[in-house]
């Protein structure tokens, strides 16, 4: 089973506070590999008539940066989508990666900056989920 992160909080915090010296190695030792899939989108397509967002590519910068530097991720293990490369299908297979490239007890770490909206669930399986 793979260990699912949730550091935003942490890392913002980090980022506050930290030293200007990684305080963590650059290059991961031994043990569990740490994969992220990053997206931000500011800028939607017209048709949604959402208004563009300031920040989402700074914040996904801001988190790449502090992964890599200070929380112990690869560069290369860092994934990035930005803007119009944030598809559904782009998303979906950034995942696919994700899980594919991973072993079991590796960290994995989605992060997503942008709009966001609510859609009914009219499948009834979340709530037999909760029962």
């Amino acid at each position: 089973m793979f260990h699912v992160l949730c550091l935003w909080a942490t890392l913002c915090s980090s980022i506050a506070q930290a030293p200007a010296a990684p305080v963590i190695e650059t290059v991961q030792s031994s043990g569990p590999v740490r994969r992220a899939l990053l997206v931000g989108v500011e800028n939607y397509p017209e048709e949604n008539r959402w208004p563009k967002l300031r920040g989402p590519r700074a914040d996904v910068a801001a988190l790449r940066a502090v992964l890599v530097e200070r929380a112990g991720f690869r560069p290369d293990d860092v994934h990035t989508l930005l803007d119009e490369e944030a598809t559904g299908d782009s998303i979906r297979q950034g995942f696919a990666t994700l899980i594919d490239a991973s072993a079991s007890g590796d960290l994995l770490l989605f992060y997503f900056a942008g709009h966001g909206s609510r859609v009914p669930d009219d499948s009834g399986t979340l709530e037999e989920r909760d029962r």
